[in-house]
């Protein structure tokens, strides 16, 4: 690390990215879960995270989760620079990392829209996560839709102009009017039950789900849920080529619980089929149109941490 250059700071120059660790505040998110096609789901995994050469990751369960987040402050926790609201929309896939014998319970987001450059930018820059710019309004009444709209391109063709269009879209059909889970431990039970992660153990072999369990319970008491991301930028004499290129895992620790509790009802999921957001085939996904099986809401306060390289291609 002492051979690293200096960054050259920009702050007060245009800078558009921030120091971690990041601070979000109340963040109330929506989550929809959904079973997906778990073979067609690991083809994706394996392209962007296995391929790479180093740890392996595999499906944990074949369901992934829409989430849809709402904050009204986003800041950097190192640097005093004033805040943004935060409207994102993400999707969450659980995997198990496998390095020789050790397993490792993790997170990752192949799919972010955020609605700021600072979001984006510090996202990608520092974490590698995929953001890019999308527009989410919540609902400003419960039971309301949530829909995501970011700029799409239906097929690949030189001669057509890009649009502006939803991509996601939920429609539930009614939600509490109350917090039922009042503390994080009654939040993530309720979400891993409605998930059906205790049912993914089948997946591996008696001695793994026995360290798979003592994961998950460390993941509970130290409340950072570990996510991982491919970061890489693009070569600028080859194209074809990174100049850098590495997995980094970071955490997201909670820090504090406003409430949360099941989202009643049925939940109808809509996405619109495009040549530049394939989500149907990369997260094997029933279809353009389906019901979810799960929907959850939690108001919250976390850190986004600063991470590491768990492989690095250099």
């Amino acid at each position: 690390m002492s051979e690293m250059p200096t960054y050259v700071p920009r702050l007060g120059h245009g800078e558009v990215t921030m120091m971690p660790p990041g601070i979000v505040d109340h963040a109330t998110v929506n989550m929809f879960a959904t079973k997906v096609d778990e073979s067609q789901l690991q083809t994706y995994v394996d392209l962007v995270l296995t391929d790479r050469g180093g740890p392996s990751y595999h499906v944990l369960a074949p369901v992934i989760m829409f989430c849809f987040l709402n904050s009204p402050r986003l800041t950097s926790a190192v640097q005093q620079i004033g805040f943004v609201a935060d409207h994102e929309v993400a999707v969450w896939v659980p995997l198990v990392e496998r390095t020789g014998k050790k397993l490792r319970f993790v997170v990752w987001m192949p799919y972010i829209w955020v609605d700021t450059d600072i979001a984006m930018a510090t996202g990608r820059e520092i974490w590698g996560f995929p953001k890019t710019i999308g527009s989410y309004d919540p609902p400003s009444t419960k039971g309301g839709s949530h829909v995501l709209t970011t700029r799409i391109f239906r097929t690949f063709d030189p001669k057509k102009e890009g649009e502006d269009a939803e991509l996601i879209r939920v429609d539930p059909a009614s939600a509490p009017d109350k917090s039922i889970w009042k503390d994080l431990e009654a939040a993530a039970h309720g979400i891993g039950e409605g998930l059906g992660l205790a049912a993914a153990v089948k997946h591996f072999s008696l001695g793994d789900d026995l360290k798979l369990a003592v994961d998950l319970v460390e993941i509970a008491v130290s409340r950072k849920i570990p996510v991982v991301n491919l970061k890489q930028f693009r070569d600028a004499v080859d194209g074809t080529k990174a100049c850098y290129q590495a997995i980094i895992d970071s955490n997201l620790q909670l820090t504090g619980f406003h409430g949360g509790g099941p989202l009643l009802g049925k939940h109808n999921v809509t996405i619109t089929p495009c040549a530049s957001h394939q989500l149907i085939e990369d997260l094997g996904l029933p279809g353009a149109s389906f019901e979810a099986m799960f929907g959850a809401w939690v108001e919250m306060d976390f850190l986004a941490n600063a991470g590491a390289p768990v492989w690095s291609a250099t």
